[in-house]
């Protein structure tokens, strides 16, 4: 488990006993009108996706981390669609978790926690955003991702490393 101590948050592989709580988040209009598929409706729904992300870890092919608050799983990010040394990145987070700079954190520790988990090597992360969505648009652009499209941001990641070490030490 990585921690950040500065913002008091630390990251797992997402497990079968989050399904309660990444339920309750993914049930949020405020979180699925971003998200690129439905929000589930039971949490049957929600373990058997959980179950997709624990066989791509397993194969080494994807990671999703809860993030941990408080002893509280408050959302989730993780790294999917690996493919010619680039993956996507996906994320969300609880809206009353909104603005206090958690998610920026918890991408900087995925950064720094994924080459254990995914077994290619990766030049570049890109996440996927609606143009209407401006607080991922802002995290990601804290976290260093440059726009390649209205809906495309993309890190290169042999900078990223000591960028995401510097916006830490800048944001404890």
């Amino acid at each position: 488990m990585n921690r950040c101590p500065s913002r008091g948050l630390s990251l797992r592989p997402i497990g079968h006993k989050d399904a309660p709580a990444m339920f309750a988040i993914l049930s949020q209009p405020l979180v699925f009108r971003f998200n690129d598929y439905l929000p589930p409706k039971t949490k049957t729904e929600v373990r058997s996706m959980i179950q997709a992300d624990i066989e791509l870890l397993l194969k080494g092919q994807g990671v999703r981390f809860a993030i941990i608050h408080q002893h509280q799983v408050i959302g989730s990010c993780g790294l999917y669609n690996i493919a010619q040394g680039c993956a996507e990145l996906g994320f969300e987070l609880h809206p009353q978790h909104w603005g206090k700079g958690y998610m920026q954190a918890a991408i900087a520790l995925l950064l720094a926690e994924c080459g254990r988990y995914i077994d290619k090597p990766l030049t570049r992360i890109q996440a996927r955003v609606m143009v209407e969505n401006h607080r991922s648009i802002n995290t990601l652009t804290r976290a260093g991702f440059k726009p390649i499209s209205a809906q495309l941001y993309s890190l290169a990641l042999p900078a990223c490393a000591l960028d995401v070490a510097e916006q830490l030490n800048q944001a404890s």
